[in-house]
């Protein structure tokens, strides 16, 4: 254990020093965490917002998934790839109401009542405070978009095989979410890595497939 958390504490050092070189002092720093399902994206934001609160750093995390669509939006039409790409997340609403107003003004404190995709009614409060000396983890799938990516000053990419993917979600969720990640997900995504080559784009690539060692893949 004490090998996996020197592996990642000193992954999080070196992520820490370039958002230092590159964080502009008059306005916040927005760091894009993306990969496939069952990537860790959600974990890696989780343990790096902690490490980063031991260094003393004011934090916001976003979730891409606090953003969905109703049922009404996110079930539309036939093409269950297309709704999975296109209609799965508000993009118009993170934009508007995050990403512009945190380019513009440098500041934000704002509440938003969120999608329970549970319940699927607007009953979920989410409170967002920024400014100039915030550091935003900005995480999802689907994150380096083109509706997202120029608003992004750092770009990590976690990397895992599909195989390690399946075997994940089965896990976490349950054989009936493997045939949902094989018939919609996974081809979502599939086209998502067509069209915007993530790995690529990314600053940072670290392949994920073992949580406890995780690598950086040189590019």
């Amino acid at each position: 254990m004490l090998e996996s958390e020197n592996i990642r504490l000193s992954i999080y050092d070196d992520i820490l020093n370039e958002i230092d070189k590159r964080k502009d002092e008059n306005r916040a720093f927005i760091l894009g965490i993306n990969g496939i399902d069952g990537s860790g994206k959600t974990e890696f934001s989780l343990s790096f917002e902690k490490y980063l609160l031991s260094k003393k750093r004011k934090i916001q995390i976003i979730h891409i998934d606090d953003f969905c669509n109703p049922k009404s939006i996110r079930y539309a039409g036939d093409d269950l790839i297309y709704n999975c790409f296109h209609k799965t997340f508000d993009i118009n609403l993170v934009v508007r109401s995050l990403l512009i107003p945190i380019q513009r003004n440098k500041e934000l404190n704002i509440e938003l009542t969120l999608l329970n995709t549970t319940t699927d009614k607007y009953d979920v409060k989410r409170k967002f405070i920024i400014n100039k000396n915030t550091i935003i983890i900005f995480e999802g799938v689907y994150v380096f978009r083109d509706e997202f990516i120029s608003y992004l000053d750092y770009k990590i990419f976690l990397d895992i095989s599909i195989k390690e993917c399946r075997k994940r979600i089965e896990k976490r969720d349950g054989e009936e979410t493997v045939e949902k990640l094989n018939n919609k997900y996974l081809p979502a995504q599939s086209k998502y890595i067509e069209e915007v080559s993530p790995s690529e784009v990314a600053d940072l690539v670290i392949d994920n497939s073992n949580w406890n060692l995780p690598k950086i893949r040189q590019k």
